[in-house]
């Protein structure tokens, strides 16, 4: 809480009675979900002389774009401008975000203003498909503990319902998923466990990206700082060692990509957003499950896995192409007659190709095999409905005596 007295010339009422009005500043921050580190952020709102009036003016002093809520209230006042005011502060500057002034100068006069804020930029449009690379280091495979798509057991808000949970001893070295600006990096917390008393005490590098958004790495070890707000990394930079600070089960890191934005309370919080990571040079994207391994793959192309041999009884000039293999075996079951085993041995085969053709190529196989079973049952029954035609009636002979006109026996 602090207490401000207007300028004198706002002050002293326009008749010249001098009476002073009691100018009350009640500053009050919110930011219940930030992380303790936000708390230490250099962004702060003053009470400035501005002309005739009175001020409100927010002033950034830190490397990050920050996004910001403003509701003015009071007794007695008049302002320029309504609230709850949403802002964006760039770095490194202040701006004016109100005018106040008393509404009867020989009136007493309160003003209450009450503030929250956050790293980012709450207008920032993020790109569904930017490249992210896992946030461990080339040849190194860990566990995915916790997904979106899978069965979520904390990220369960809006807040981080997209963020990520990777399995890893302490002290494994973290390297930045996308190039970005250090924005803060707290260290100091050293306790871990699922103690609601530490959800703002897990040690932690936020990154500030080129397009507003802000990603997380949460849970780090209490260890000498390896890099420092304001430094400029690029994606693969080591930030820091993973550990078990903060509301945690165990050790892992906590990764999300965010960007600011106002909840049903009026409170500025992150909002985790959908990423793509991709794998291998030229980049392959990867769709992350829960309980899959995961391996940081960023030196070497993307190869086809290696295909079991074929059985000996194939031909193998005919194996080397999926597509083709199964169009012949198609031709092959379409010059076959009656022949229940080689039907069922071709739809074997086709089976284990299954997992090499695309869609497309499996569709067109399967309408080519129904078509010709199609055009060779009609064939037989054609041929069958020619023969009946054509094949002499004979009708039994009975031979009569000339006279008695009963049957010869």
């Amino acid at each position: 809480m602090a207490t401000f007295s207007l300028p004198a010339h706002v002050r002293t009422s326009p008749k010249g009675g001098g009476r002073i009005a009691a100018f009350a500043l009640l500053l009050l921050l919110n930011c219940p979900w930030a992380v303790a580190s936000l708390k230490n952020y250099p962004l702060s709102f003053e009470v400035r002389e501005d002309g005739q009036h009175s001020a409100i003016v927010v002033r950034n002093d830190g490397p990050s774009v920050m996004s910001a809520r403003l509701v003015v209230s009071g007794h007695n006042i008049g302002v320029n401008r309504a609230s709850p005011i949403d802002i964006v502060v760039p770095r490194y500057t202040s701006q004016r975000l109100v005018r106040v002034w008393p509404a009867a100068p020989d009136r007493p006069t309160q003003l209450t203003y009450r503030s929250t804020h956050h790293f980012g930029n709450a207008r920032a449009r993020h790109d569904p498909v930017t490249h992210y690379r896992l946030p461990f280091e080339d040849g190194r495979t860990f566990r995915i503990a916790q997904c979106f798509g899978g069965t979520l057991t904390t990220h369960d808000s809006e807040h981080d319902r997209h963020a990520i949970d990777i399995e890893m001893p302490e002290d494994t070295p973290i390297v930045a998923a996308r190039a970005g600006t250090v924005v803060d990096v707290t260290i100091e917390n050293f306790a871990g466990a699922t103690d609601p008393d530490l959800l703002d005490r897990a040690n932690s590098v936020v990154i500030l990206h080129d397009d507003g958004t802000i990603a997380q790495y949460a849970h780090l070890a209490q260890r000498p700082a390896v890099v420092s707000r304001g430094q400029r990394v690029a994606a693969g930079d080591r930030i820091g060692f993973s550990g078990n600070t903060g509301y945690s089960s165990g050790p892992h890191l906590h990764f999300a990509v965010s960007r600011p934005s106002v909840n049903a309370d009026g409170a500025m919080q992150q909002v985790a957003l959908p990423i793509t990571f991709f794998i291998y040079d030229p980049p392959v994207p990867i769709v992350l499950r829960q309980g899959m391994s995961v391996t940081a793959t960023y030196n070497a192309p993307f190869q086809e896995p290696m295909r079991p041999p074929l059985p000996a009884t194939v031909n193998s000039s005919v194996a080397t192409s999926p597509i083709g293999h199964t169009t012949k075996a198609a031709g092959a079951l379409a010059g076959t007659s009656g022949n229940r085993g080689g039907t069922a041995e071709f739809y074997r085969e086709l089976t284990r190709q299954r997992s090499g053709l695309p869609t497309w190529a499996w569709v067109v196989v399967l309408l080519a095999i129904w078509l010709t079973h199609r055009v060779r049952r009609r064939n037989r029954e054609i041929a069958l409905d020619d023969t009946r035609r054509l094949e002499p009636r004979i009708d039994p002979i009975i031979d009569r005596g000339p006279a008695s006109g009963t049957p010869r026996p």
